[in-house]
């Protein structure tokens, strides 16, 4: 609408220019419209009619009349690089706020009858507003990431919590379904819990849970998910070949907490299970055959490990 406005209203030397912003002003409803039904090409899509914009936008600059419009059509150029910092990635961004910075300068250089004065005010606020913009956005991206790590951490012992549980288990399933392995869980339970928070308090209680937790993240491998499923439970979930892989990782955590210097010192049950599923429901049922397995290493003594061969078992 501006651009069919100003091809009416606004005084140009020839018919040419005319014709462009008209054709121009079709282009952008052609584009727009492509954009809103084909969201996968919308970003270069609109990358492409931003552009064509500013192109547009130089033409007009340098052709309307009287000099002093096209020197404030060279400020249109300040609109154009806010609007790319504020929608665009930064690398992007700062190309594009780049090109318009360029390009109003050219027009407000050739137009305007304070070239120096109209240019140094342009740049100062051109680069102030396109950094406070990216600036702003980083801010925003930092804080968001931050509120989504919160919200999928346990905040005492910094481990995942039931919620990132049922984020990733489903995604470490379909890797070990996609490599031919097993997706196992051993559940873990610090024994005699309660007798810690009765006789030394809730913050040796605390103190254990950490430690338990530093016990667990240091004995399981990289890109195993341990998570804190509540209480004095923990989980971990990992990509194993057959039960005896399982066995030794749960063994390993068991033998660790046992020789561990926490105080009071404690041990723990340890169940296991495997499954090759990977929907939602078939890692619950993952989930609770660990759990019966715990109840069993429980039921034999406690400081224990039982693993059995499957989640069906």
């Amino acid at each position: 609408i501006a651009l069919s406005l100003v091809s009416i209203v606004g005084t140009f030397p020839g018919l040419a220019v005319r014709l462009v912003l008209v054709a121009t002003a079709i282009g952008c409803v052609v584009v727009f419209v492509s954009v809103q039904r084909n969201s996968a090409a919308g970003s270069r899509l609109g990358l492409l009619l931003l552009s064509s914009l500013m192109g547009v936008a130089a033409l007009i600059a340098a052709t309307i009349q009287p000099a002093p419009l096209g020197t404030i059509t060279g400020f249109v150029f300040l609109g154009f690089a806010v609007c790319i910092a504020a929608t665009e990635p930064v690398r992007t961004a700062i190309i594009f706020a780049g090109l318009a910075l360029a390009l109003g300068l050219t027009a407000i250089t050739f137009r305007s009858m304070v070239a120096g004065a109209a240019a140094t005010v342009f740049t100062v606020i051109t680069v102030l507003a396109v950094y406070v913009v990216i600036r702003f956005r980083m801010i925003v991206s930092d804080a968001r990431d931050r509120a989504v790590a919160d919200a999928l951490t346990d905040p005492l012992t910094g481990l995942g919590n039931r919620r990132r549980m049922d984020l990733a288990v489903t995604m470490l399933g379909q890797i070990a379904e996609r490599s031919g392995q097993s997706l196992g869980c051993l559940t873990i339970d610090i024994d005699h819990f309660k007798r810690v928070n009765d006789e030394s308090g809730h913050d040796a209680g605390d103190e254990v849970l950490r430690a338990t937790a530093d016990t667990i993240a240091d004995n399981v491998r990289r890109g195993d998910l341990v998570v804190r499923l509540g209480g004095d439970e923990f989980a971990v979930f990992t990509i194993v070949s057959n039960r005896e892989t399982l066995e030794v990782m749960g063994e390993r955590i068991r033998a660790a907490m046992e020789t561990s210097t926490t105080h009071p010192m404690v041990t723990v049950s340890v169940g296991g299970a495997m499954t090759v599923a990977v929907t939602d429901e078939e890692v619950k049922a993952l989930l609770s055959a660990s759990d019966r397995a715990l109840y069993e290493a429980k039921q034999s003594g406690r400081n224990a490990l039982n693993v059995i061969s499957a989640a069906s078992a």
